[in-house]
């Protein structure tokens, strides 16, 4: 009678199991195919079965949006189980939707722990030398300068061929005055056509930040990323017609891009706009 009740009990776990990876397997592919509303709905049965995986993907699909309205809240909620089911995707999901509420320091243990995980997807550079990103600036917003280069090190080894992690550290080096470090990760990832990396490099250029000044070369870098829309490069472009450094003196192409600085936010721009013009 024993063996029988756990016979049986063996049975409705292992169908459980397998309904599980077939709600998951179900709505991956209805995912792929772009049938949004019926991978929300393979991934929420799943989730309400505990399937963590599912969980995660469900938790997706209200972050960005896929098959239902954007729901903040219910990426939070969903990505918040799966994680507590111990899945790291759910993690990374849960941390990207506190980043989108412009609450990074919350995100940041969720971030961590997705990174770290051992069933981490690491085959997605994109996702994860981003994530390493956000890490990295929310520590430094928090003055937590050794665990930030620590991290530095680690999405390095891990991501050096990768253009976009290259570049945005290489401007934040510069940003923090480290010359040596910035030139080295610009120069990569500029022949890896990121154009962060080719603004860093720029200014490196115009201004012999830990390499020879060539004003002319530098200036060239800057406003190739400014004519690309790095929004970042507008400013700098405005400084250095201005300032005639590579270029003539001209002011008002000098007002123009101060201007499309100033239009994205950018606090000196305006500052600038005020005083010079």
């Amino acid at each position: 009678m024993k063996k029988c009740l756990f016979c049986i009990v063996m049975l409705c776990y292992n169908l459980a199991v397998l309904a599980q990876t077939n709600y998951l397997q179900e709505g991956l592919t209805a995912n792929e195919e772009h049938r949004y509303e019926e991978a929300l709905v393979a991934f929420r049965k799943g989730a309400e079965a505990n399937d963590k995986y599912c969980c995660g993907r469900l938790a997706a699909m209200y972050l960005y949006g896929l098959g239902v309205e954007q729901n903040l809240s219910e990426a939070k909620r969903w990505g918040l189980k799966g994680y507590q089911l111990g899945n790291s995707y759910s993690a990374g999901i849960l941390g990207w939707a506190y980043c989108m509420e412009n609450k990074t320091e919350q995100a940041l243990p969720y971030l961590v722990f997705s990174y770290d995980a051992e069933d981490a997807e690491k085959e997605n550079a994109q996702l994860y030398a981003n994530m390493a990103l956000t890490i990295i600036c929310t520590m430094l917003e928090k003055n937590r300068i050794t665990e930030a280069r620590a991290w530095m090190v680690k999405s390095l080894k891990e991501y050096s061929e990768y253009g976009p992690l290259l570049g945005q550290l290489s401007y934040l080096e510069l940003t923090l005055d480290n010359y040596k470090d910035a030139l080295s990760y610009a120069q990569k990832a500029d022949k890896l056509n990121n154009l962060v990396g080719t603004l860093t490099l720029g200014k490196c250029l115009a201004y012999g930040y830990g390499i020879e000044k060539n004003e002319i070369e530098g200036f060239n870098k800057v406003k190739k990323a400014a004519l690309l829309d790095i929004t970042n490069a507008y400013f700098d472009l405005a400084e250095l017609y201005y300032n005639g450094i590579g270029t003539p003196i001209n002011k008002t192409e000098a007002k123009k891009w101060y201007e499309k600085a100033a239009a994205t936010g950018d606090s000196a721009a305006k500052e600038k706009l005020q005083l010079l013009f």
